[in-house]
């Protein structure tokens, strides 16, 4: 009888704390939704036509607004705060390149800046400049940044000519000679038959200049507009940076960084101001005698 007092006890016991343990689902709160939000905005002309001048960085190129996506969850409105990004890409791309132009905290409004969309348009689509490009403006909402409440508005579409926004300025001739002791030209400047020819630049793009060219082995170089002007000239911003790195227009050190012996290419980049330095692969001629 004991016994059976005693598991009467136990086997009660147990279910008390079963019962006590179960999940309560009454406080549970699960995100339920929102409504894509409504995008309506103009050009600072007034029309679909957007012609951008890098004097008007400042100026407004575009002014949007948006209604609020009411994100609910399951005990109502929510209070978290909506972060919109604006995105923007050519037409017919569907967005699968979009870039953002702005990100916007709470507000449901925003200006946008020539220099802001330019920068999108020429920095990171890499849209030639000087050219009109048909592009599309959204707005994608999201509570903080889960990609679960995102909600992507209606499309506006405009024409825009971006302008030339380079990070180093270019050369004023467009010519450009690669000198110093990393090569057997030596510092001599202005330079001396046959490295007039053999460490000159070739432009390859509105913003891009490439040399394959013999290094000796250590030393260093710097890059030249103008035979025998050490005003005009390019140089490092990091001597160290042995394969790539970032570069200024300023008669100033350091020197682009030398190499070990044998062939390279250089390349510069103006848009981003960036250099790079890879040894050269290139092929190599077979001549068969019959």
């Amino acid at each position: 009888m004991k016994r059976l007092f005693n598991n009467i006890f136990i086997l009660g016991l147990c279910s008390l704390l079963l019962f006590s343990c179960k999940k309560d689902d009454s406080n549970f709160v699960t995100y339920t939704g929102g409504v894509a939000p409504v995008l309506s905005g103009t050009s600072n002309t007034g029309t679909e036509n957007i012609v951008l001048a890098k004097v008007d960085v400042d100026k407004t190129a575009l002014n949007l607004s948006w209604t609020n996506p009411n994100y609910q969850f399951s005990n109502g409105i929510s209070s978290q705060d909506v972060n919109y990004t604006i995105e923007v890409d050519t037409l017919g791309t569907n967005f699968a390149t979009a870039q953002p132009v702005d990100i916007i905290a709470k507000s449901l409004g925003a200006t946008v800046t020539e220099g802001k969309l330019n920068f999108a348009l020429t920095k990171l689509l890499k849209l030639k400049y000087d050219t009109t490009w048909n592009i599309q403006i959204r707005m994608v909402g999201r509570i903080g940044t889960a990609e679960q409440t995102a909600m992507t508005s209606n499309v506006l579409s405009f024409k825009v000519k971006p302008y030339l926004d380079v990070a180093v300025p270019l050369p004023a001739s467009g010519e450009l000679w690669a000198l110093g002791n990393a090569f057997a030209s030596a510092w001599d400047n202005p330079m001396k038959a046959p490295y007039t020819s053999t460490q000159k630049f070739t432009r390859t793009s509105e913003t891009s200049w490439e040399l394959t060219v013999d290094f000796i082995g250590g030393g260093g170089f710097k890059v030249i507009q103008e035979q025998g002007n050490w005003g005009t000239q390019y140089h490092a911003l990091d001597a160290t940076a042995t394969s790539s790195g970032s570069f200024e227009k300023k008669d100033s050190d350091p020197q682009f960084p030398g190499q070990a012996p044998g062939t390279y290419k250089i390349v510069l980049d103006f848009l981003e101001g960036k250099y790079t330095i890879t040894k050269y692969k290139g092929s190599i001629a077979i001549i068969i005698y019959l």
